[in-house]
């Protein structure tokens, strides 16, 4: 592989150096899967908020037509 970039090359050094160490290699797995799981998490949170605003408002369409045929049923 040919890198012309001096920041790419000491980049890939890097990570060369990181992927040959157990250790290192270990707890970025580590910081990815924890970063991986709060991205799951917020999207969770995301469609559990979108779920409770769309109930509320369903919720609030039923007790408008229940309003109104309290008021027909006079």
């Amino acid at each position: 592989m040919l890198i012309d970039d001096d920041n790419l090359k000491m980049m890939v050094e890097i990570l060369k150096h990181a992927a040959s160490d157990s250790k290192t290699r270990r707890e970025m797995e580590e910081a990815w899967w924890a970063e991986e799981d709060e991205k799951e998490y917020e999207k969770m949170e995301k469609e559990l908020q979108e779920s409770k605003k769309s109930i509320a408002e369903k919720d609030k369409r039923i007790a408008e037509l229940e309003r109104q045929l309290k008021e027909q049923t006079k």
